[in-house]
């Protein structure tokens, strides 16, 4: 990783310190846990910085990104190309 990464890195790990919930819909991780019966969010690089979305609010986020997963065996696995 280059150094002008790493420190984007780094100054994006020091934002998600502190989240409560999705960045999108604004649900806290007890509205999602009684929502969903789980409070797992995904971890999204997103408007410059590091971002939690929940499963909901990531579905939509991942088609309209998929050009960052192109190539993955993640992106292989869910068919998105």
């Amino acid at each position: 990783m280059c150094l002008k990464c790493y420190t984007w890195h780094v100054v994006a790990i020091a934002q998600v310190r502190g989240i409560t919930g999705c960045c999108e819909c604004h649900s806290t991780f007890r509205q999602l846990r009684e929502r969903t019966g789980r409070s797992g969010l995904r971890l999204v690089p997103k408007d410059g910085i590091y971002q939690l979305m929940c499963e909901p609010c990531y579905g939509p986020w991942l088609l309209l990104n998929r050009e960052q997963v192109k190539g993955t065996a993640f992106a292989k696995a869910r068919k998105l190309y």
